[in-house]
């Protein structure tokens, strides 16, 4: 009798350390995976590498005047691309009600409010509601003839080199690269709950626009006008040196040049003058939720609910405790120990089989994070950008998101590699081990 409840108790024994082996493999993947999401994904270094690696700072002016190219163009024409969007946009009663008969209603919500595209063969479905109800809305009101669009309507005349030219003038790709890396830091501190803000410094450009980098882009704008007649020319040199008026520029002869630019570059400077030091990117919270308090008691208590109403304190909660998880993988490893483990030898299999498991599947999983993101990217998010996107800036945020793929990678096949090599090492330790048993105390353990 005692004999058989020991077998049972022994087989008992051995299956609950497998149980804890499967819990193990399965904390110990999550908790590498964390653990990768924070070094990679949760840290300024990252981002700051993959603008570098891209030539982000050297390439940005010229996909600047690209993209406002590109918006322009939508602009002018918002329904070349879709015309089904624009005709549901302002349907009138008898169209809606033809379309939702046609695509349905949840589709036609879907199409209408921009979740999604339409297909083509919703497209040939609903091309008979457009042709029998073919009154067109009408166009809203040009918010450039008036206002402040009639103020800057100067730089409509702008070519794309001419955007290029000025930005580069204004931003030049070392004082880019300092200002964003400056903004991550900012960024990345208020994650961390380091400082309660974060915002762009504007001192370096504000000093170049006060240089002669100032009067370099006056004489872009000013290229870029028709030329003037003499009214105009009259006009715009009394509103420039008076300080008032609208601003509407135009090109002046050559010896008109020199004293208008004398009255422009003054006026310039005095706008210049009342910029900001910096630009807010995230505004500190209000008080009682100040985020320079100890984080330990920031936000959860001042929500009065519990974490998931402040996401941010949770992540930063979270954070603070990653590296403790690890106990929690290490605690199902002695669980197995006190229930599977009776030699020396079976002590290296039950740990380092677990171990060699967990750390291949992250391995795996780190492998595959690349080749899922184009997956991702071709099949939904580049099927789903805006139509105002111009196609470099569109690639280029697939560049960006491959390369911070490719340090998420990295971080995790590292925490994966060492784990897979320590459970791969009492494997093989396992091998040259005697099968001589070792005896293992245990308070439940029958004599």
């Amino acid at each position: 009798m005692g004999r058989f409840l020991g077998s049972v108790f022994h087989a008992l024994a051995q299956l609950l350390a497998g149980v804890f082996s499967v819990l193990f493999v399965v904390t110990a993947v999550l908790v590498m995976l964390l653990i990768s999401v924070d070094r990679a994904l949760l840290n300024a270094d990252t981002y700051k590498r993959a603008l570098a690696e891209n030539g982000i700072y050297e390439r940005m002016p010229a996909l600047a005047a690209e993209q406002l190219g590109a918006m322009e163009v939508f602009l002018s024409n918002p329904c070349a691309d879709n015309p089904l969007i624009c005709r549901i946009d302002g349907a009138s009663p008898e169209l809606q009600s033809c379309l939702t008969e046609a695509l349905g209603e949840e589709a036609l919500v879907d199409i209408g409010s921009f979740k999604r595209e339409p297909t083509e063969a919703e497209l040939q479905i609903a091309q008979p509601c457009l042709d029998q109800h073919a009154d067109t809305p009408e166009e809203p009101e040009d918010s450039g003839g008036s206002g402040g669009g009639a103020q800057m309507g100067f730089l409509n005349n702008l070519t794309p080199e001419d955007w290029e030219k000025l930005i580069s003038t204004l931003l030049p790709p070392d004082e880019l690269q300092v200002m964003i890396e400056e903004a991550l830091d900012q960024a990345f501190g208020f994650l961390d709950g380091e400082v309660d803000s974060a915002s762009i410094s504007l001192v370096a450009l504000r000093g170049r626009l006060v240089g002669p980098s100032g009067q370099e882009v006056i004489e872009i704008l000013l290229a870029a006008q028709p030329p003037c007649t003499d009214a105009q020319l009259a006009q715009l040199t009394v509103e420039v040196a008076e300080g008032e008026g609208d601003l509407v520029l135009c090109q002046p002869q050559a010896e008109d040049a020199d004293a208008l630019m004398f009255h422009m570059q003054k006026r310039f400077d005095s706008l210049i003058a009342e910029m900001p030091d910096e630009a807010d990117l995230i505004k500190p919270r209000a008080a009682g939720g100040s985020l320079g308090e100890n984080p330990s008691s920031a936000a959860p208590a001042n929500r009065g609910g519990p974490l998931g109403e402040d996401p941010l304190a949770a992540i930063r909660i979270i954070r603070r405790w990653l590296w403790l998880s690890l106990l929690l993988p290490l605690g199902l490893l002695l669980l197995v120990t006190i229930f599977g483990v009776r030699s020396r030898k079976g002590w290296l299999r039950w740990w380092g089989i677990p171990m060699f498991i967990a750390g291949l599947l992250t391995v795996g999983l780190g492998i595959a994070a690349v080749p899922a993101l184009d997956w991702a990217w071709l099949g939904y998010v580049a099927a789903n950008l805006p139509p105002m996107l111009s196609s470099s800036l569109s690639g280029l945020a697939h560049e960006l998101a491959a390369s911070v793929t490719r340090e998420l990678t990295k971080w995790t096949v590292l925490c994966g590699a060492v784990v897979m090599l320590l459970g791969l090492a009492a494997i093989v330790g396992s091998s040259f081990t005697g099968a001589k048993r070792t005896e293992v105390s245990l308070s439940h353990r029958l004599p």
